[in-house]
């Protein structure tokens, strides 16, 4: 992504894309001063930041907001030639906003235990992120599955609210709402009897996906 995008420091391990949309100057100048006062709670220089104001500008965030995802599939796609059974593992679920730092913490912590190679890209401010997992053998994927449980059942842990996406982009497939007590205990029947069924949905949406795919790469 830093060879497609020389505007990216070489060092810059994360990126925060938003859209942002203003009546005329003056609301420009104001938004442009709200995000200075963001960017320095979090200690973040604004000199590396960067604006899109014209249609090339604009053209061009738009191209690396998607070469997150075009990267996974090409990564996966080489890899398919050693191992034709190969695809990704990918999540898509959502947590509230409050429960969304612990949800994130939990990612990081299993994934660098795993040793796994994976990318996190999605929807922040939605508490909706994808966490894609890059397999390079059978073993790889049989683990990564075992990461996808757990991710499932820490989302239905930690949620007020667990949101199924579909494969298809921007649409909700179900929405567990979760009512039970807290503090939540794995253990709990109940809790169990939630993540199975999120389990199930999510199963089912990456099955899709996968299909699709296959299908894509025959009929190019």
């Amino acid at each position: 992504m830093h060879r497609d995008s020389p505007r990216l420091p070489n060092d810059a391990c994360a990126l925060v894309y938003a859209e942002l949309a203003f009546d005329d100057e003056g609301d420009l100048d104001a938004t442009y001063e709200a995000l200075r006062e963001v960017l320095a709670l979090v200690r973040l220089d604004p000199e590396q930041s960067w604006a899109g104001l014209t249609e090339r500008d604009m053209a061009e965030m738009k191209r690396l907001r998607h070469a997150v995802p075009e990267s996974v599939n090409a990564i996966i796609g080489q890899r398919k030639r050693k191992v034709p059974e190969l695809h990704k593992v990918g999540t898509d679920m959502a947590v509230p906003d409050e429960s969304l730092s612990a949800m994130m913490a939990f990612y990081r912590r299993r994934l660098g235990e795993s040793g796994l190679d994976s990318v996190v890209f999605g929807h922040i401010g939605n508490g909706h992120v994808h966490v894609n997992i890059l397999p390079r053998t059978l073993e790889d994927m049989t683990r990564a599955g075992g990461l996808y449980v757990e991710f499932a059942r820490e989302a239905v842990r930690l949620g007020g609210r667990v949101i199924v996406m579909s494969f298809r982009p921007g649409r909700i497939k179900s929405q567990f709402t979760i009512t039970l007590p807290r503090p939540r205990n794995l253990e709990d029947p109940q809790l169990t009897l939630m993540a199975r069924e999120v389990l199930a949905q999510l199963k089912e949406e990456i099955n899709k996906a996968v299909e699709e795919e296959f299908r894509h790469e025959e009929n190019p």
